[in-house]
């Protein structure tokens, strides 16, 4: 998607203390199929996670980006999968690096992949 069309969609829609070219510019360097975690734009932009959400929420909507659930090891913090829908996620999860188990709850981040 084109910096000028991520411009027009988020244009009006979120708050006026971000700069709308540069946050554009800035979720243009992620290409399809990359991942996009929330607290890379929250830190970039010095913005809230109420914020980042919703401009994350608006790309979704425009079908740009669709969301997943990363689950991560809670000793070691290696990723231990992706899955498109929560009812996916186990109770626990275990992890050949440090073998050990997890709960899986406590251990899972809303990360955004790039669709066009």
């Amino acid at each position: 998607m084109s910096q000028d069309l991520l411009e027009r969609i988020l244009t009006n829609k979120i708050s006026d203390g971000i700069n709308v070219s540069e946050l554009a510019r800035f979720i243009c360097t992620f290409h399809l199929n990359q991942y996009i975690y929330p607290s890379t734009i929250r830190r970039k932009f010095k913005i809230s996670d109420r914020e980042v959400y919703k401009i994350l929420q608006l790309l979704e909507e425009e079908e740009y980006l669709k969301m997943y659930y990363e689950v991560f090891c809670g000793f070691c913090f290696k990723s231990l999968g992706l899955y498109e829908y929560y009812s996916q996620l186990n109770d626990s999860t275990y992890c050949d690096d440090c073998d050990e188990n997890s709960i899986t709850l406590n251990n899972v981040k809303i990360v955004y992949k790039v669709m066009k």
